[in-house]
């Protein structure tokens, strides 16, 4: 379990720090602060795919290998980062969405860390909470297979933010729309 918890904590901790150089100084904030309007989710898809494809091939690859349905690596990135995002948006909704054990534990450690006084501002700050971070990380991880949650780790961090950000309900809503 510690070691779990130390892969949950450094997926996050990982997509938090590339997409820290990746935006410029608070430039990561300002694109997760909203999600609200079909331009901002735009712009966090593509984000995603740029991230995903720059710095998280591998992962991407495992991703794809376990989850396509015909599809390749090269045919997902020949349609760019936005294509690439909305891949990544699409498996984890597939993943999360539709499975009520792990809706439910996404929705239980969200309102425990609410009830805590939890609350996520900047998601690159030092104040993010780890433990929240860490228990919706490893739920999420729960759906991939032991070796598979280890590759898509940084994958797992970027929508253990997003969710954390927007909460699960409207995380489910906006990757609906997204994809």
């Amino acid at each position: 379990m510690e070691f779990s918890k130390h892969i949950a904590e450094e997926s996050v901790k990982n997509f938090q720090e590339v997409m820290e150089r990746s935006s410029g100084s608070g430039g990561a904030a300002r694109t997760l602060e909203s999600v609200d309007t079909p331009q901002d989710r735009r712009k966090y898809v593509e984000l995603v795919g740029e991230l995903t494809a720059a710095h998280f091939p591998s992962a991407l690859d495992t991703l794809i290998s376990t989850d396509a349905e015909g599809e390749t690596l090269e045919s997902i990135q020949s349609g760019g980062s936005q294509n690439v995002g909305r891949y990544v948006i699409r498996a984890f909704q597939k993943r999360l969405c539709g499975n009520a054990t792990v809706s439910k534990g996404l929705r239980k450690a969200l309102k425990d860390a609410k009830a805590q006084g939890v609350q996520v501002v900047n998601p690159t700050a030092n104040q993010l909470s780890m433990a929240t971070a860490t228990a919706i990380s490893l739920i999420i991880a729960t759906t991939f297979a032991g070796p598979i949650a280890v590759a898509v780790a940084p994958l797992i961090g970027g929508v253990t933010l997003l969710i954390m950000l927007c909460g699960f309900d409207v995380f489910c809503a906006w990757a609906a729309d997204s994809i």
